[in-house]
């Protein structure tokens, strides 16, 4: 196996810091990944407040179902991706992504709650593989870990900034309201 850190290296050296961070022909990539973070920050810091917020006892189930359907979900759409392309996949996935947060905008049950939990599930194993894999196809082998810094980078920032821009806006409109915002924000 030929080993090239050595040829990479000399590259990344000329590289700016920011050229680290951010692989500049994924830039629209990149953007469509924080605007996924920003709707994950909404469910990573608040599913457990709206559960309080609409009296759903037991919010951890969100997680075990969500879990069990991005498990699920790449069992399928990774052939799906590598037969037909990206757009094969992020379509439906953000379909998925956007109905799961219009349902869990409206959940006052258990039942609907996990029908919300289904839904972005699938809907999230399918979109976060995909736009990470696409990144990757679209650059040279030696720039993959610049896509890959390029694409958790924008889900980290996508996360910080839904984290604080939909927790002010649950403070003011109630819970339910970022998951509203979020479904809007999908439709981008």
């Amino acid at each position: 196996i030929p080993d090239d850190r050595a040829i990479n290296s000399d590259n990344q050296e000329d590289s700016s810091f920011i050229d680290k961070l951010i692989e500049k022909q994924l830039l629209f990539q990149g953007f469509l990944t924080v605007l996924f973070g920003v709707c994950i920050g909404g469910i990573l810091n608040f599913i457990a407040l709206l559960a309080k917020e609409a009296e759903i006892a037991n919010a951890g189930f969100f997680f075990l179902v969500c879990t069990l359907c991005i498990f699920l979900s790449r069992l399928v759409t990774g052939r799906i991706f590598d037969k037909k392309g990206p757009a094969w996949v992020i379509f439906p996935g953000t379909i998925l992504f956007l109905l799961g947060f219009i349902v869990l905008a409206q959940s006052k049950t258990m039942t609907t709650f996990l029908i919300a939990s289904a839904l972005y599930g699938f809907g999230y194993g399918t979109i976060f593989p995909a736009i990470q894999t696409w990144m990757f196809n679209l650059v040279p082998a030696a720039k993959r870990s610049a896509a890959s810094a390029t694409f958790y980078n924008m889900i980290d920032v996508g996360n910080g900034i839904g984290s604080i821009t939909l927790g002010m806006l649950a403070g003011k409109l109630g819970y339910a309201s970022i998951y509203w915002c979020s479904a809007i924000i999908m439709t981008i």
